[in-house]
């Protein structure tokens, strides 16, 4: 019986080309979870901080005025019961607390689906990565 052997032939700068463009595609994935991450973390803080004014549980309130809290103003006195909650697209709406922790769950929800559906993504291309190069370490120690 004739052994058939099947050989196949890569091209290295091609196989090193794709490496490097998954290489790539891995950390942008890594930088998208980061900054979903960060996204949960402030719908998260925007839900405890309603809930906290919701029940009443403060004599002031420091707000921060931006992002990173370079500027904050104290507020005293009696909260409206109601919040102010960014729907998308530049588009504000003015709910009831109840309303406005719904809105932000179901925000919250949306983005923690998304870390997932990324982190899987990122799982298969990282397993892709890896056999490649290990491809790349069987073809060097053949040579």
């Amino acid at each position: 019986m004739e052994r058939l052997s099947e050989k196949i032939q890569i091209d290295a700068a091609s196989l090193l080309q794709t490496i490097d463009r998954l290489e790539k595609y891995i950390e942008s994935l890594k930088e998208i979870i980061g900054q979903l991450s960060e996204r949960l973390m402030e719908v998260r803080a925007a839900i405890d901080g309603i809930k906290r004014v919701q029940e009443g549980g403060f004599g002031e309130l420091m707000v921060s005025i931006d992002k990173h809290g370079n500027s904050l103003i104290r507020i005293k006195g009696e909260v409206e019961g109601k919040a102010i909650v960014h729907l998308g697209l530049g588009v504000y709406a003015e709910n009831g607390f109840a309303d406005a922790i719904k809105i932000l769950e179901g925000r919250e929800e949306l983005i923690r689906s998304e870390i997932d559906r990324v982190s899987r993504e990122l799982e298969q291309r990282t397993k892709e990565y890896e056999r490649l190069q290990g491809l790349v370490y069987s073809l060097a120690a053949q040579k």
